[in-house]
């Protein structure tokens, strides 16, 4: 059991998860994962703390954005960023309370800008380009 978790990644690609986990991890993050849309919901009711959420529209149960408004519904208010290799899915995540969405590929830089905002409840001072 994680203490403090700041970042979930919610994505159904092992090598996705692990790539994501190592740079998170490496700036600092406490890191979980789920391979599935229940198993992510799941992890969230067990860390309310969390606060961002790496979701993946592609999952194999439901649709990450049927688990991101599940979530806001819920009244969880840990940020989420959307990703997915489908870029007509950004402004359904966007419009449905995402964060922020990247279009795989992207570049993990941003990503981690992203989940630093998202944890430490602030914009960063230069900016970050919301994909």
């Amino acid at each position: 059991m994680f203490k403090n978790l700041d970042v979930l990644i919610v994505d159904d690609n092992e090598e996705v998860i692990w790539m994501i986990g190592n740079a998170l991890d490496l700036a600092g993050f406490i890191v979980d994962a789920a391979t599935t849309a229940e198993e992510g919901v799941e992890k969230v009711r067990t860390h309310p703390e969390v606060k961002a959420i790496v979701l993946n529209y592609v999952l194999p149960d439901m649709s990450g954005l049927q688990v991101l408004k599940h979530l806001k519904g819920e009244g969880y208010g840990a940020e989420v960023i959307g990703i997915s290799a489908f870029h007509d899915v950004r402004s359904r995540f966007l419009d449905a309370g995402a964060m922020a969405f990247l279009e795989k590929p992207f570049d993990l830089n941003d990503l981690v800008r992203l989940c630093g905002e998202a944890v430490n409840g602030h914009k960063s001072p230069a900016g970050i380009r919301r994909s």
